[in-house]
């Protein structure tokens, strides 16, 4: 079962604010640069009307809705969309006899013990949709099939407020047709490398043959392809384990010395401590990622002596890195991230002084 909630930044701001509803409302990731400078992060349905989309320049969302006058465009609030997010994978997970969180609106449930049926799962996700929406006034579309691949794709074809169930032997009837970008976990390059052998459907792709597309994406990736384009997918749910936390901003100006922006140092470092420590880990590396004018990416890191929860620390820390970064290179730097890695759960570290 794959549960994705619809639109949600947006949905959880029409919640806050009722006289957003009827109308276009587009949650943008502002750069700062300039007033239309981002990303759409999402949007609600109103908005999707006029063609706009997550992921499109702010300034092009803007210009699609120019004749929309009551159009509103937010500054994302990521603390309440994580309280929210928060809450609905505590429903999820006691549903589930395992869990996988994909994203903060996404999640990965295997319910195949507890439901001996399509029906039975169903009936499973119509409970869990009205208990998120009674709790958090959410919507979501649930996609159920045999496996994670083909229960994502199927959670994408009723949306808003869907409920999809796809059998093993209905995934060629139902996505035999549709365009090779539809499977999960196929890119643009992806796609413009099919087209290169005259596979533009995902029916085509199933009667590609295997070596082939190894030849052209390599054993595992060839596989994935071959597999997934018929229906079949052996990955097991399973809550990933978390590996760091991080977060990233687009500078106002491009920047050659840290003081100019000492105070988004300090802020990035305050709210990956804070998503480390919501979490209940400590960690023991700390580093940045920077993204440099030419767009060239760039990471540099430090292990601490000890593990550790301050984020004063970690300011410190990144601030030095990126002073020496900027000793290195001529390049000034146009977005800078921080993170933390090299997690562990807070009260391991104390367990060897104990005994069973």
């Amino acid at each position: 079962m794959m549960v994705d909630l619809d639109y949600f930044y947006a949905r959880v701001e029409e919640n806050r604010r009722p006289e957003l509803k009827g109308k276009p409302v587009v949650v943008g990731m502002y750069s700062g640069r300039t007033e239309t400078s981002g990303a759409v992060a999402t949007c609600n349905y109103e908005a999707r009307k006029y063609g706009v989309r997550s992921g499109i320049p702010l300034f092009r969302a803007k210009a699609l809705l120019k004749d929309a006058p009551n159009a509103v465009f937010l500054h994302p609030d990521f603390d309440e969309y994580e309280r929210v997010s928060n809450n609905v994978m505590e429903i999820l997970r006691k549903h589930a006899e395992k869990f996988e969180q994909v994203s903060i609106d996404e999640a990965f449930l295997d319910v195949s013990d507890a439901c001996k049926s399509y029906g039975e799962a169903e009936k499973l996700a119509k409970q869990i949709k009205h208990e998120i929406l009674k709790q958090e006034n959410v919507t979501c579309s649930v996609g159920i099939g045999p496996n994670k691949v083909v229960a994502k794709m199927a959670s994408k074809l009723q949306k808003p407020d869907g409920l999809t169930v796809v059998r093993a032997e209905e995934f060629a009837k139902t996505f035999g047709d549709k365009p090779v970008r539809e499977l999960y976990g196929i890119g643009p390059k992806t796609v413009e490398k099919l087209a290169e052998i005259d596979v533009e459907s995902i029916g085509e792709l199933a009667q590609t043959g295997l070596k082939q597309l190894q030849s052209i994406f390599g054993e595992k990736l060839g596989a994935y392809f071959h597999n997934a384009a018929r229906g079949v997918d052996e990955e097991a749910v399973e809550e990933k384990e978390q590996k760091q936390f991080g977060r990233i901003v687009t500078l106002k100006k491009n920047a050659r010395n840290v003081k100019d922006f000492e105070d988004v140092i300090d802020e990035l470092s305050k709210d990956v401590v804070r998503m480390c420590a919501e979490k209940g880990f400590e960690f023991k590396n700390v580093g940045l990622f920077a993204v440099m004018e030419d767009m060239e990416n760039v990471t540099r890191s430090r292990t601490l002596d000890d593990f550790a929860t301050d984020w004063k620390l970690v300011a410190s820390v990144t601030k030095e890195l990126y002073e020496n970064l900027l000793k290195d290179s001529s390049k000034s730097i146009r977005r800078a991230g921080v993170r933390v890695a090299t997690l562990r759960k807070k009260g391991e570290g104390l367990k060897k002084f104990f005994k069973g």
